[in-house]
């Protein structure tokens, strides 16, 4: 009955209003708000058209009493109808729905339901409640909104909302009387648009056309949008090396329609000429391509499978003081490395003192944001959801409506960047958690990820997939450990896990001999090879690199069992990997080819090799790059009597030698195999350090940073404070010795400086002016003079201050006593002149 009056009202309503869309359910707005939100509510519906053919569903945090009042409060500032929610209420287009107080909402089918807060349904977070049902229920076509208020709530939500596509609008903070809300959204990384509530009502009219239809035309890609969509994918990787081309073309059209919806643009090809203008959108859309979804212990029913079964299995046999390595690959923000932290952590702890073991998790990710805030170990409130009161209270402290892991806890993961597509795996591994990513990639490279971690994993150890993942298609390497589970156990057999060759050189940016374009790198290559009738060969980087394979060459090359290793030196072994580099060399420096014969090939039948090396300059897509052909030779027969004997003889003694140099060259590559197996071990050992080296600067550098420059600062301190201290001495003595001096020359002296002002002056002076100690800086014209006949003093003081000429004159004091006077520069070494110096020599007794 509900469907048919659903699709009555909606049949009578689109002959009112002008939208068409082909939903019985229309889409849904979700505005999260809380304190000091019913202002930019207002203003926000004040924008909006009233026939915009959307569902408003209002999300506030509110005391019990002011529900009657927020409705009509509302209906102020739209035409649209504003009403209260009830239980079990339809949602119409146009209108505006408040849900109550103490109200936990939901959406089904487009119906909302309104729940009682319980264990299972906090009540402190209705805005996440709600924005994880509106993902699930409408998936592309859920908008999100929040607006101003306090704590984290709508953040989790909206990366539900954002995971399925959707749109998520924030208020900027800076216009929020209350910025906690809007604040952690963007901090997540997870607003599409961040403005004022009138330019998020102008944006979301301006979408709102697009979102109404969108989903409504079956997915599919034509052949002129895919290879948009590849050109896209290039200048993704040309950002910062991450390669989106496993990436099945549906997912990423969705994600990139997603963008192109925010910025109105109506065709891919439009949007990539934007994204070529504006490097900034190039950065959000790859953002937007690596949300995804996580949260503490997700899916339960997995984990209480991985507590119960898995983590016992690994802990079983396990010596006291091992290592326990686990590798989660896109962890994202770490909600599920922490998870796992907290799950082994409390294994081994009932296991007692005795049995306790090291746990080592390396977390990794390709967004350094995701990575970023992982390591912070900082969560919304909302995770209460998700954990006990007991693991709360044991692994977490709250502080000001976050969650801030624990030291115990956080020390246990190594938090690093790393794409699983392109870069070296983890090795060694006793558990690998790789959720959520498989299902992005094309089934190819599925199956090319799974011998790969096959290959990471240890005997006997386990893998956990996602909800939507299997390892079904290579059921001879994985054997799931219960039932539908999506967690395996690594089984025993030989694999050689399959190079993604086109990922890893796609993921190295900036090589020192360039690039070719791998799209169309194989056709030019083939071409190349056919009009040398298509042998064996490679073509290499000036590196060494291997970007391309022609024909079997696994008899010549091979993987070494130590580490997946793509370089021509690293594969070639015997006689070959010890002349090959020398000719590589040569080909490099010189024109043409260098051709090396007669290379004998290991095995019991006596085989021969010639090896062609030469750097191309033509064609253009192949330009420095190194060709290496292989042809096996046929060894000729020996002759037979007469000159076939000696000839015979001298290729017999010929083989003798060349026998003994292969010896030589033996020995050579022993150890040349030898240093590469050491230099393999110290890489593996180098890379768990510098992701382990990575997370401890990430730890302790703001603390070391400090502590060395509180030391350097205190240090450079007590160094001045010294030099000061045996300055001040110096000047001390000086000044002592100084006044020491002047008192015993006897001689009237006063210092004056550049504006002509009393500095100094000795006691002598007071027979010839009348001076007092208060008297230091004033000018020389104020000062009271017992000279007779020299009025002109301080203009005679000034002139010699100008011209830097001393003056010398007779002066005669009113007490009949002679004075030889001179006016003096008075200079600090060779600088310019900073004063004068007056100086009476008393000559009574001469005259």
């Amino acid at each position: 009955m509900e469907q048919r009056s659903l699709a009555s009202s909606t049949e009578e309503e689109s002959q009112q209003t002008p939208v068409v869309t082909s939903f019985a359910v229309p889409p849904i707005v979700g505005i999260g708000a809380s304190a000091g939100g019913l202002e930019p509510l207002e203003r926000f519906l004040r924008q909006l058209s009233p026939d915009m053919g959307m569902a408003f569903v209002v999300v506030q945090h509110m005391e019990p009493g002011h529900d009657l009042l927020l409705p009509e409060l509302l209906q102020r500032s739209t035409q649209m109808q504003v009403c209260q929610a009830a239980d079990r209420t339809v949602l119409e287009p146009n209108r505006v729905y408040v849900v109550p107080p103490a109200s936990c909402p939901s959406l089904l089918k487009g119906v909302l339901h309104l729940f009682a807060p319980s264990n299972a349904i906090p009540q402190r977070h209705p805005v996440d409640f709600f924005f994880r049902s509106l993902a699930g229920d409408l998936g592309e076509r859920g908008i999100a909104v929040i607006m101003s208020g306090t704590g984290q709530d709508g953040t989790a939500g909206a990366r539900a909302v954002k995971e399925q596509a959707g749109l998520v609008l924030v208020q900027d903070p800076g216009c929020a009387h209350f910025r906690g809300m809007p604040a952690s959204a963007i901090d997540a990384g997870l607003a599409d648009v961040v403005g004022t509530p009138e330019e998020l009502a102008a944006k979301l009219t301006a979408c709102g056309g697009r979102i109404a239809v969108r989903g409504s035309i079956p997915l599919g890609i034509r052949k002129e949008e895919r290879e948009l969509l590849d050109k896209i994918v290039i200048l993704l990787r040309s950002l910062n090396g991450h390669d989106f081309s496993p990436y099945k073309p549906n997912t990423l059209f969705r994600r990139i329609e997603r963008r192109m919806t925010v910025q109105q643009v109506d065709s891919l090809d439009t949007y990539l000429r934007y994204l070529q203008a504006n490097p900034h959108e190039l950065e959000l859309l790859f953002r937007a391509l690596l949300i995804g979804v996580t949260s503490f212990f997700r899916d339960p029913h997995e984990w209480e499978i991985l507590e119960r079964v898995v983590i016992p299995a690994l802990l079983a046999d396990r010596q006291p003081g091992s290592v326990l390595r686990v590798w989660t690959a896109g962890c994202s923000t770490g909600e599920e490395a922490y998870s796992l932290a907290i799950a082994l952590h409390e294994a081994i702890t009932r296991r007692g003192p005795e049995n306790t073991c090291t746990i080592q998790i390396f977390a990794t990710d390709a967004d350094p944001r995701a990575i970023e805030h992982a390591r912070r170990g900082i969560f919304p409130a909302s995770i209460e959801e998700h954990l006990s009161a007991e693991q709360l209270d044991r692994y977490f402290v709250e502080s000001n409506s976050s969650y801030h892991v624990r030291s115990e806890i956080r020390e246990l993961i190594t938090f690093a960047g790393h794409n699983a597509l392109a870069d070296p795996p983890f090795i060694k591994l006793d558990l690998l958690v790789c959720r959520n990513l498989l299902v992005y990639l094309e089934p190819d490279f599925q199956r090319k990820m799974l011998p790969l971690f096959h290959y990471a994993l240890k005997r006997d150890a386990f893998l956990f997939l996602g909800q939507a993942e299997s390892a079904g298609s290579v059921s001879d390497l994985f054997a799931p450990v219960a039932g539908k589970s999506r967690i395996y156990q690594r089984l025993n057999t030989s694999c050689k896990p399959q190079l993604m060759i086109r990922s890893a050189l796609a993921g190295r940016k900036g090589a020192a001999d360039g690039d070719a374009p791998v799209g169309n790198l194989q056709r030019v290559a083939d071409q190349l090879l056919l009009l040398q009738h298509s042998p064996p060969a490679v073509l290499a980087r000036q590196s060494g690199d291997i970007v391309y394979i022609n024909g079997v060459v696994g008899k010549y090359l091979q993987l070494t069992s130590s580490k997946i290793n793509l370089n021509l030196f690293a594969m070639a072994g015997g006689e070959l990997g010890a002349v090959l580099p020398g000719a590589f060399a040569r080909a490099l420096q010189q024109d043409g080819a260098v051709t090396v014969k007669r290379i004998a090939l290991p095995g019991r039948e006596k085989r021969l090799l010639d090896v062609t090396v030469e750097l191309l300059a033509r064609p253009e897509p192949l330009r420095g790059l190194v060709l290496i052909l292989f042809k096996e030779l046929t060894p000729a027969r020996k002759g037979r009597g007469g000159k076939g004997a000696q000839l015979a003889e001298l290729e017999c003694e010929l083989e003798n030698a060349r026998e003994e140099m292969r010896n030589y060259r033996l020995e050579m590559q022993d150890t040349r195999e030898d240093l590469n197996a050491t230099n393999d071990e110290l890489q593996a050992t180098n890379e768990e350090l510098q992701s382990t080296i990575e997370e401890l600067e990430s730890t302790i550098e703001d603390l070391f940073t400090a502590k060395w420059e509180l030391q350097a600062g205190k240090e450079a301190m007590e160094r001045r404070h010294i030099r000061q201290q045996e300055r001040m001495e110096q000047l001390e003595a000086q000044r002592e010795e100084a006044e020491h001096f002047l008192d015993c020359t006897a001689t009237a002296t006063v210092f004056l400086d550049q504006e002509v002002r009393l500095l100094r002056f000795t006691p002598q002076v007071a027979g010839i002016f009348h001076l007092l100690p208060h008297d230091l800086g004033r000018p020389l014209s104020d000062l009271s003079c017992r000279l007779l006949d020299w009025s002109s003093l301080p203009e005679d003081a000034r002139q010699v201050l100008d011209a830097g000429i001393p003056l010398e004159r007779a002066a005669v004091c009113r007490d009949g006593r002679r004075f030889l006077a001179r006016i003096l520069p008075f200079r600090r070494g060779t600088a310019k002149i900073e004063g004068v110096v007056l100086t009476f020599c008393d000559v009574t007794f001469l005259k």
